[in-house]
């Protein structure tokens, strides 16, 4: 019934047809309907160009153009429903996609902040020990680990009291 205009190459009076609809508005009276929206092509064209928002809450993301070979008049207010249930959806799954890669480029962003300034603490000339809240061991500097002969990645970890005991 429908087929996803980037899933397949159209013919070229199909891709005209879409430049000069866009041209004209159309995706832009699609986002105002809020709906889809189902369009005659020309006359020695069958079929029809079905323009639906992508909406997520209130916010369009975008607008899917599909080219159908159901005349415009054959969408009935079920069709629509249905349509519209889809694009629902859709425009959810292409703004989850965004937001992945979203936190993607920012998770990568952090490990490379983390990782040079883990080479900074490493490279100091001065021994450092650094703890958590629980007094757990999180960093241990190559200076530290001459200074106080323990294994850095041993005491990694461990809580502070176990790696470094009290007196007597």
């Amino acid at each position: 019934d429908f087929v996803p205009l980037a899933k397949r190459s159209l013919p070229d009076r199909i891709a005209e047809e879409i430049a000069r609809r866009m041209d004209e508005g159309t995706f832009a009276w699609a986002l105002r309907e809020g709906g889809p929206v189902a369009i005659p092509l020309s006359e020695e064209m069958s079929g029809s160009l079905v323009v639906a928002p992508l909406i997520v809450g209130r916010k369009p993301i975008g607008v899917l153009c599909v080219w159908s070979s159901l005349s415009a008049s054959e969408y009935t207010p079920l069709r629509f429903r249905l349509l519209k249930g889809l694009m629902r959806r859709e425009a959810v799954s292409i703004e989850n996609a965004r937001r992945f890669e979203e936190l993607r480029r920012e998770t990568l962003k952090v490990t490379a902040t983390k990782n040079y300034l883990d080479m900074i603490v490493e490279g100091m000339v001065h021994g450092v020990v650094a703890v958590d809240e629980e007094d757990r061991i999180t960093v241990f500097n190559r200076t530290a680990e001459i200074m106080f002969g323990v294994d850095g990645a041993a005491g990694k970890g461990q809580p502070c009291d176990r790696v470094f005991p009290p007196s007597a």
